[in-house]
């Protein structure tokens, strides 16, 4: 399996249309399943948090995922 920062498009009740990067899983390409919640930038070192941050801009670059809502 394997996975990626994404970019999820989702529809609040009053219609408010809002972006979220999740971690999104996959099996031969397809995708399995993503985080229920969005994700925060991390890293136990500031290197580590560097590439966290450069994967999420990665994520912009991808075609949008929707979401629930």
């Amino acid at each position: 399996m394997n996975w990626n920062h994404r970019v999820v498009r989702t529809n609040d009740a009053d219609g408010v249309t809002r972006y979220h990067i999740h971690e999104v899983y996959y099996t031969n390409g397809k995708i399995m399943g993503r985080t229920e919640s969005p994700v925060t930038p991390y890293g136990e070192t500031k290197k580590e948090l560097k590439l966290t941050l450069k994967r999420m801009l990665r994520a912009l670059e991808q075609p949008t995922i929707k979401g629930k809502g």
